[in-house]
């Protein structure tokens, strides 16, 4: 027991070490990133559109969070009726998965993938742009506040049970000592962790569209969201399909948010005349 909690705590404090050097770099490659002159802040918070964008995401919020601690846990006799047959063949690899120390892990490395953003705002504030870094704060909380709390309302919805729940290693009492055993699907560590990764790698991108760093930031952070997404696997606690659509969830929430905020940038649609071969106009859009 003791050597179970000791791992666990040192593989805590490793990824969290991990986590706080990956925010440095972070916070550094956006400082490096200069916008270039003819590169204006990208992004503009407009009073109808973002009170009206904020209220929802409040909402949104608190209705997750009333549905999703209104499910009742599992009872004996309904965890005793489980048939790991009755699983499909993909989700059924999960029902052979328990892993205290990896439902521990999940915990630290999606708090991380949370935090790493906050290095876009702070980044801003460093430089003295407090009106930009507010609008990206605003933006993150509106994505992550829509992003927590439709995951639980269709837990509430849902009700599925944990993969756990259908391991025949487990005992009935350790099964019965877990908490949110009808929260299943779908998984919200996941769908935080990559909406997190997906709102800083399409936040940068955006602000800094000439900057290298970008193709450092984007599987660097798609990688922290996906280690969330495996260690609730191995944990556990949740099956392939939750993990999937909290993953499709959490990028959706993470890149429509920035989208929405973008600045209607000069020269967005510039029109060319095309000679040669083919003669006519030419177009692109800048989006």
């Amino acid at each position: 027991m003791y050597h179970n909690a000791s791992t666990r705590r040192f593989r805590s404090l490793v990824i969290a070490q991990i986590a706080v050097v990956v925010f440095a770099f972070c916070t550094r490659a956006n400082a490096d990133s200069q916008q270039p002159s003819d590169v204006p802040f990208p992004y503009t918070l407009t009073t109808t559109r973002d009170v009206a964008l904020s209220i929802v995401s409040a909402s949104v919020f608190t209705s997750g969070m009333i549905v999703s601690y209104s499910v009742a846990e599992i009872s004996a006799p309904e965890i005793a009726d489980l048939n790991a047959d009755d699983v499909n063949r993909l989700d059924k690899t999960a029902t052979r998965r328990w892993s205290p120390a990896s439902n521990a892990a999940s915990y630290v490395t999606a708090t991380a993938s949370a935090l790493l953003p906050l290095a876009l705002p702070a980044a801003q504030f460093s430089q003295r742009r407090v009106r930009e870094g507010i609008t990206l704060g605003v933006m993150y909380l509106q994505a992550m506040g829509i992003t927590i709390g439709t995951t639980g309302i269709v837990k509430g919805i849902a009700q599925r049970e944990r993969p756990f729940l259908y391991n025949d290693s487990l005992s009935l009492e350790e099964k019965m000592d877990e908490s949110g055993t009808r929260k299943s699907f779908y998984s919200q560590h996941t769908a935080m962790a990559f909406c997190s990764g997906v709102f800083l790698a399409k936040a940068f991108s955006d602000m800094h569209p000439h900057s290298g760093w970008r193709f450092v930031i984007w599987p660097s952070s798609l990688l922290l969201a996906g280690s969330t997404g495996l260690l609730r696997f191995t944990a556990g606690k949740h099956f392939p399909t939750d993990i999937l659509i909290g993953g499709l969830a959490g990028s959706l929430f993470g890149y429509l948010i920035p989208l929405i905020h973008r600045s209607k940038l000069p020269n967005a649609v510039a029109l060319y005349p095309l000679a040669g071969e083919v003669n006519g106009v030419g177009a692109w859009i800048r989006f």
